[in-house]
């Protein structure tokens, strides 16, 4: 499990749902190949902030629940497990 897991499950399960790969979702970013989103997909980073509205709009998700539910979630298990590891 990753540490970004939840952001991993929405992108992942939305891009699915579009019908997209993961080169064409890299190609929105002018990314020349599809590594960050495989990255992102398993949960190994996040996706850059950044960029994340243009991502909710392409996937045609809500950014301000579904995305940033994700992220909360993300940031709540790297905060606790940091305090188990401490």
């Amino acid at each position: 499990m990753g540490y970004y897991d939840s952001q991993a499950k929405v992108i992942r399960d939305a891009r699915e749902r579009m019908g997209l790969s993961q080169i064409e979702i890299a190609k929105h970013f002018k990314l020349t190949t599809s590594q960050l989103i495989s990255n992102v997909e398993r949960g190994l980073c996040p996706f850059p902030t950044q960029k994340a509205r243009r991502l909710c709009e392409i996937l045609k998700i809500q950014y301000s629940t579904t995305w940033r539910s994700a992220v909360l979630e993300d940031s709540w298990r790297r905060y606790t497990s940091k305090a188990r590891a401490a």
